[in-house]
């Protein structure tokens, strides 16, 4: 996320400031935020609302959003991606702007690659935390979209080290389990990334809009909460890595909520709207 705002900032915000401002483009150590506004560092100029920033970026058809897509193995891959200010090194393995007035993100390519070290294939990983979930769901039977309400996750993660992350990590989990389970979708063979034309403006992954943002339930509002057990004597005050635990059972949480709204089961995933459709159709 940090990196994918990286992204916005010079491919978009600094060059909308430099051209408000008259000036060359600034760099990323020469700007900070402050009350909500863009200021030099050094001073001298005005510092810039949101909305002036906005107006200019729109006019100039500059990217209004950015979507990236981060790996890690060990290390963060790492790439060059060109952006309207010039190249920008990112800790990113795939990314996509969005411009003003156009529906699909435009894909960036990527040059000088650092993939992580091959010694990073042997690592070994596992999940023993173990995570239930409780999924309430809508669903437009004449569209067959599906719009996530409210998830409530159970998570027995040991000893909590540091609870902010371990919510964080929940709220990371949630948002790819809802992409696996709905949306995640490609062919195979050559018609499909294969190819080696795809990346996120055509692979898609969830937005804010269809994940519940909230992490209290309250009646009439969409929320993803956690709840996370006691830590037990077995523990002996050892925390579990969670890794995407809370992930595991959300596909066959929502596959039941579908099966409770509509009276079908679905086994095969994404649960796209076509397959939905044509369940209903059956």
């Amino acid at each position: 996320m940090q990196q994918t705002a990286l992204a916005l900032m010079q491919a978009s915000v600094l060059p909308a400031a430099a051209a408000i401002w008259g000036m060359q483009e600034p760099g990323l150590d020469d700007v900070k935020w402050d009350g909500g506004q863009l200021t030099l560092a050094k001073g001298g100029v005005k510092p810039l609302a949101w909305a002036d920033l906005a107006k200019l970026i729109y006019s100039k058809g500059l990217p209004k959003g950015a979507l990236g897509h981060a790996f890690i193995q060990g290390s963060w891959v790492e790439a060059d991606f060109g952006g309207p200010g010039g190249s920008m090194h990112l800790q990113l393995d795939g990314l996509s702007l969005y411009l003003p007035n156009v529906k699909d993100p435009i894909f960036v390519g990527r040059t000088n690659t650092k993939p992580p070290p091959a010694i990073a294939q042997r690592y070994s990983r596992y999940v023993w935390a173990p995570c239930a979930n409780v999924i309430g769901l809508t669903v437009d039977k004449s569209s067959g979209s599906v719009k996530i309400e409210n998830i409530l996750s159970i998570l027995n993660a040991g000893k909590l080290l540091v609870p902010q992350l371990v919510s964080g990590q929940s709220q990371g989990g949630i948002a790819m389990a809802i992409g696996y389970a709905l949306m995640e979708d490609m062919p195979n063979g050559m018609a499909g990334p294969a190819d080696g034309t795809w990346n996120l403006n055509r692979y898609h992954v969830p937005r804010w809009s269809d994940v519940p943002l909230n992490t209290t339930y309250e009646l009439g509002k969409r929320a993803q909460e956690l709840v996370t057990l006691p830590e037990s004597a077995g523990d002996r005050g050892a925390g579990r890595g969670i890794a995407e635990a809370v992930m595991c059972s959300v596909a066959p949480a929502i596959s039941n909520a579908l099966r409770d709204a509509l009276g079908r089961r679905y086994t095969s995933l994404p649960i796209t709207p076509a397959k939905i459709l044509e369940g209903l159709r059956a």
